[in-house]
């Protein structure tokens, strides 16, 4: 796969994961956002290494996490990379499905 291709599923998993957080102007205090998602992104430069832990029923010190790792220089980094971005899209809708449907009940 080409490197300007790398960069642009990255950038989007990045992008996904401030989506999952609602975006850097969101407060995620678990008092204010409840049991919704929470993403993190980590990047490993010296060996080409990222990863990314989604909490999805939010962040918590004894909470359940999904954790991948992509290596950039595998061969298997496209496969990898379009998993991830499956994946945090699904989480991306099943949360906001879960805010429209905490905000009816309101």
């Amino acid at each position: 796969m080409q490197s300007e291709q790398i960069k642009e599923k990255v950038m989007k998993v990045i992008d996904l994961c401030f989506e999952i957080n609602g975006g850097p102007e969101v407060k995620r205090n678990r008092e204010i956002t409840g049991s919704l998602p929470t993403a993190f992104f980590d990047y490993s430069g010296h060996v080409a290494n990222f990863y990314v832990k989604v909490f999805p029923n939010g962040w918590s010190s004894y909470g359940t996490s999904i954790r991948t790792e992509v290596n950039l220089s595998d061969t298997r980094a496209e496969a990898d990379l379009d998993e991830l971005i499956k994946t945090l899209t699904k989480i991306k809708e099943d949360a906001k499905a879960r805010q429209l449907e905490a905000s009816k009940n309101k």
